[in-house]
């Protein structure tokens, strides 16, 4: 029987995001684009997203304190009680680990104390597996849209 010599993951802890955090999620961010070769992006967007106070934004720490997911709840139209789910990034080594089911399950029940009644989030057809993983937390796919591969999702709350 061989032994697996990949060190165990330590345990992770979802907290709200700060400012001095953005410096930790943004090569994750870029490390996972570059992986899956998407389309470059617009740091000060990301930044500007990160940094704004009326989303609910979350990061995954480890033991050691190392930032290894985020994620971002905005209100998408208020008076209609839309969230959209956002910016769901993990680190390679802490993928199946529990931490992005952690981090998007407080968003959602987040969503629940604002008394939002619909979530929706995007995905990109080349990210089967983060779609089968958004279905297992209760979204369902409302669109694919073939033009540019996204995967439209809806979970009502």
């Amino acid at each position: 029987m061989a032994l697996s010599t990949k060190a165990p993951i330590q345990s992770t802890t979802i907290r709200e995001f700060t400012p001095a955090d953005f410096d930790a999620v943004l090569p994750i961010i870029q490390q996972s684009r570059l992986q899956h070769q998407l389309e470059p992006f617009d740091i000060s967007q990301l930044q500007q997203e990160f940094l704004d106070s009326n989303r609910f934004r979350l990061v995954a720490v480890d033991n050691d304190g190392a930032v290894v997911g985020s994620g971002i709840l905005s209100a998408e139209d208020p008076q209609q009680r839309l969230g959209r789910v956002s910016r769901i990034y993990i680190t390679p080594q802490h993928h199946g680990t529990g931490v992005g089911r952690d981090l998007v399950s407080q968003l959602i029940e987040y969503a629940y104390v604002q008394n939002m009644q619909q979530l929706t989030l995007t995905t990109r057809l080349q990210f089967d597996r983060a779609a089968r993983f958004y279905q297992s937390l209760g979204f369902s796919v409302t669109h694919i849209d073939p033009d540019t591969g996204q995967i439209h999702m809806v979970r009502v709350l």
